[in-house]
């Protein structure tokens, strides 16, 4: 590769990786996430993210909504429930490593 072409792919994935860290930038979000991550299967209905954020249902669901539209969730029906998930690995290790590197006092202290 030339200097060139290997400049153009760091700014594209620059620009990748910002766009996900600003999405990733509301700490409402960040909650979202990491309480569909504690779950054992990795999803979450949003009666269960309702008990988890203590959000009432309206602001919760627009959250979802674009949460869904920036890529960060993806849902699938089952019956009359829909579950919520994080699609992407890249993401799923991202908000673990966050977890690891901010969350272990809280980990130790709320087994």
């Amino acid at each position: 590769m030339s200097i060139t072409s290997d400049s153009q792919e760091l700014l594209n994935k620059s620009i990748e990786v910002a766009a996900c860290l600003s999405s990733l930038s509301n700490p409402m979000r960040l909650r979202i996430l990491c309480s569909i991550l504690m779950q054992e299967d990795q999803r979450a209905n949003v009666s269960m993210l309702m008990e988890a954020t203590q959000l009432p249902q309206a602001p919760l669901s627009q959250l979802l909504a674009r949460m869904k539209e920036d890529s960060l969730l993806n849902c699938e029906r089952e019956g009359r429930k829909i579950y919520y998930f994080i699609p992407n690995s890249q993401i799923i290790e991202l908000l673990k490593a966050c977890k690891n590197i901010f969350c272990q006092k809280i980990s130790t202290e709320n087994p």
